[in-house]
């Protein structure tokens, strides 16, 4: 299991915050899928598991990579 650091939390917060400012909801919305997708790759975040939690997925990488989705428009 990859465990995000502080200085990866403060990363990936930086880019969160940026993105969140974004007016364009198309754009905010692909740019938050193109972090959220960062998050997968670096810690093993499935797509689609029932029960991530229970994956080996470090609960503070999942924990923000779901406040990431959460902030999405559908």
């Amino acid at each position: 299991m990859k465990t995000m650091t502080i200085g990866e939390m403060n990363t990936y917060a930086g880019r969160f915050i940026a993105i969140t400012k974004i007016k364009d909801q198309d754009l905010k919305d692909r740019r938050l899928a193109h972090l959220m997708s960062d998050l997968e790759c670096v810690y093993d975040i499935p797509l689609l598991a029932s029960n991530v939690e229970d994956s080996g997925v470090d609960p503070i990488a999942l924990s923000f990579y779901k406040m990431v989705s959460a902030e999405r428009s559908f």
